[in-house]
């Protein structure tokens, strides 16, 4: 018994005729030189990261903004006012790619429930004494 013969269709044109399939998942070239980026990679290059103390200095001024933004009472009318810049800043810098963005996102959220956490924690303490 003979095997079938299986037809090929050629493949001459792209399926999308003036589209290049691969432009769509490339960032836009705005995303890729706005002056925001400029600036990061401006600190990334920056000499002073050869040094530890620099490092370590930079590490303590972003953990003790972290727990001052966390652990500050804020009203009603701060708390939005806050959750809004925090928000709008998020919506800002989405349109940027690169990890760094990523990771200033990761912290908007950490520190969104981590300032949760605190609230509760001393609420609770405060009716337990």
């Amino acid at each position: 018994m003979s095997k079938p013969k299986i037809a090929y269709l050629p493949v001459t044109e792209p399926q999308f005729k003036g589209v290049d399939r691969r432009s769509k998942s490339r960032a836009p070239e705005r995303y890729k030189f706005e002056k925001l980026n400029e600036l990061v990679i401006a600190a990334r290059e920056w000499y002073g990261w050869e040094h530890s103390y620099w490092r370590a200095a930079a590490m303590i001024f972003a953990f003790i903004l972290f727990l001052v933004s966390m652990s500050v009472s804020l009203s009603l009318l701060g708390q939005a006012i806050y959750a809004g810049m925090v928000f709008a800043l998020a919506l800002y810098l989405r349109n940027y790619t690169g990890t760094l963005f990523t990771l200033i996102m990761i912290v908007f959220s950490v520190n969104a429930s981590s300032r949760y956490l605190y609230w509760r924690y001393t609420t609770v303490r405060l009716k337990i004494e």
